[in-house]
């Protein structure tokens, strides 16, 4: 019997997009900042992030240009689209990433994974200079990623869950759902013109996880979704539905399907299914065009991704009832270029031993006996302990399939066999993760509340507000017209913003951006041959009124603004709480941060300063 039973009422997934686990999760703790709980107990190593390792060990070298490229992996990021071009996320592109070979499909027999291939690798994808190639070794910290590592740290992160199969999403997804890609290993394999391809708009013709529900007179599920996909020819229903046809045999399968709005509100109201899955926004690129989606896919910003389990998680809370017996996984589909340092473990292919049951053949003769590149995995419930870190117990590791066993295994009478639900053999012998669910009384804390400061110091990530040294005014909510996008300045409503740029503690001196949590509406969905993305950096003009927010752009550096921070009365070491500060900016030195009347600008030789103070909340992404 499923530890969730008699414990969990709702389980809630959610499958991003495209990030290795160091990319995003590799500084969640560091030494000296340890897990508080590991699962199974005395497992080995308290946390596999890179944090934890000398980075000089890790280097990854290429060429770009003829210019010889050599980077370890570092903390911090230089924009949130980070990395500005799409790495490559094929079966070849892993292969070098993995083999440090150039990119094929056919690596090596009994080549060594070294995991150094990711520099050569993005250098063929990258549109840049050198400098933008190092991108991909540049690691998103809890400063840069505030949501995703605040909900990791405070329930429960697999720092050993890998991506099912070492490819893009379709293989992925498919895997995560039925066990199994019915050999397909690149997206486009199993589609039946070249439109279809190009869109990836794959049909996966083998049983689903629902249909195993659906068999056993279980129908007590939903999938919620945003967007219509493919674009033009997905028949305005999601991704999902159209990669499984199966979906097709189940009673009622209209009523199944819900608008994430119906999720909010369902949330809210206690009233969700037993098992609710939720399928983004997509981003990345559609014929050349840059898409925002939600799911951290790259070069989109990340921000709304943030925002989206931001609201995930709030809906979920705002029913206690029901969140004290809800269940929250947050997984990605696969690393999608990005940078880990793990090598993958071997896997057991969906037919077992014998041979293999698929449709077409075997893409690229892959036999599905390695696993992909290591993804982020979250647990999120109030009967999780915070600071939980989990690993397989069984013989198999974490890969996608142990969702679809946790949660049939829930849902399905206890007397059902796995070898009956006819997934395949990845499925019948994936671990589950439902020991995580260990106390007894749930948590009545929020994992995205501001946690209590260590010091008056302020670090890089921190919610701040910046008031005006003839307060009460403070920087305040954007104006936000038709195409403009202005910092305000008023009284009783200060706008949470941080600092980015650094990782740690900032110090007087430091060249940081200013960054406001405020969601201000993308400005461009889809914009051909602009990035698209959210503007939510602090800009200013040399000549001009009106300081400005901005999109920052991995792939456009000169786009960003830096400011120095300079203390008034006490210079060097560590900006506290309290602290008078003045904000020049870097590309016209001596243009100071001023008040212009309701609204910001820049003065040179001012003597205008700001003090800092802590805002009331992590972050509200609302």
């Amino acid at each position: 019997m499923s530890n969730l039973t008699g414990k969990i009422e709702h389980v809630v997934v959610v499958m991003l997009e495209n990030r290795g686990f160091d990319t995003v999760l590799g500084h969640l703790y560091g030494v000296g900042d340890l897990p508080a709980h590991e699962m199974p107990a005395g497992g080995g190593s308290s946390f596999a992030g890179v944090g934890m390792l000398d980075a000089s060990a890790l280097t990854n070298a290429g060429t770009h240009g003829g210019e010889a490229i050599s980077q370890a992996p570092v903390p911090g990021v230089r924009a949130t689209n980070s990395t500005g071009w799409d790495p490559g996320e094929e079966y070849e592109h892993v292969n070098a990433q993995l083999f440090d070979i150039d990119a094929t499909n056919d690596p090596p027999a009994n080549a060594p994974v070294t995991m150094t291939g990711f520099v050569r690798d993005y250098a063929t994808q990258c549109g840049g200079d050198a400098d933008a190639v190092r991108q991909i070794m540049h690691m998103y910290t809890p400063a840069d990623l505030p949501v995703l590592n605040a909900l990791a740290k405070g329930y429960a992160v697999s720092d050993a869950w890998f991506a099912s199969v070492p490819t893009q999403t379709n293989a992925n997804r498919a895997f995560s759902l039925c066990g199994t890609s019915d050999g397909l290993v690149d997206n486009g394999y199993l589609t039946t013109d070249a439109i279809s391809e190009k869109l990836a708009n794959d049909r996966f013709d083998v049983p689903t996880l629902w249909n195993v529900l659906a068999n056993h007179g279980i129908g007590d599920f939903a999938i919620f979704w945003e967007d219509e996909y493919p674009p033009l020819i997905g028949g305005g229903r999601p991704y999902t539905r159209n990669l499984f046809p199966q979906f097709e045999s189940i009673p009622d399968i209209e009523s199944k399907f819900h608008k994430m709005a119906d999720f909010y509100a369902m949330a809210e109201a206690g009233t969700l299914p037993a098992f609710s899955y939720i399928e983004p926004s997509w981003g990345g690129y559609v014929f050349g065009l840059s898409v925002l989606g939600n799911e951290y896919h790259p070069p989109s910003d990340v921000t709304p991704a943030e925002h989206l389990l931001t609201l995930i998680y709030e809906s979920l809370r705002a029913n206690v009832a029901a969140w004290n017996t809800t269940l929250f996984l947050i997984t990605f589909d696969e690393h999608g270029g990005t940078y880990d340092h793990v090598p993958p473990p071997a896997a057991v292919a969906p037919w077992g031993d014998g041979p293999p049951n698929v449709s077409k053949g075997l893409q690229y003769g892959f036999d599905f006996r390695r696993l992909g590149v290591r993804v982020p995995a979250i647990a999120v419930s109030p009967l999780i302990e915070a600071g939980t870190v989990f690993r397989s117990t069984g013989a198999q590791p974490f890969d996608h399939t142990s969702m679809i066993a946790t949660v049939l295994e829930w849902m399905l009478p206890a007397d059902v066999e796995r070898s009956t639900w006819g997934l395949g053999e990845r499925v019948n012998g994936a671990p589950t993760f439902d020991g995580l669910v260990t106390r007894s009384e749930p948590r009545t804390d929020d994992a995205l509340a501001t946690p209590p400061p260590e010091s008056d110091a302020i670090r890089y990530g921190d919610a701040i507000v910046l008031v005006h040294m003839d307060g009460p005014q403070a920087i305040s909510a954007a104006y936000t017209g038709a195409f403009d996008y202005f910092p305000t300045l008023a009284a009783g409503a200060p706008q949470r913003l941080d600092f980015r740029n650094g990782y740690g503690v900032v110090h007087d001196g430091d060249i940081v951006q200013v960054r406001t949590d405020e969601y201000l509406e993308p400005f461009a969905r889809i914009s051909p041959g602009v990035f698209a993305g959210i503007r939510n950096f602090l800009g200013a003009w040399q000549f001009e009124h009106d300081c400005y927010y901005y999109s920052a752009d991995d792939a456009k550096d000169y786009q960003e603004e830096y400011w120095t921070i300079r203390r008034i009365g006490n210079s060097g070491g560590p900006i506290m709480v309290g602290d008078r500060i003045q904000l020049v900016n870097q590309r016209f030195p001596d243009g100071v941060l001023c008040a212009d009347g309701t609204y910001l600008t820049t003065m040179s030789g001012s003597s205008e300063y700001w003090t800092v103070q802590r805002a009331a909340v992590l972050t509200s992404q609302t």
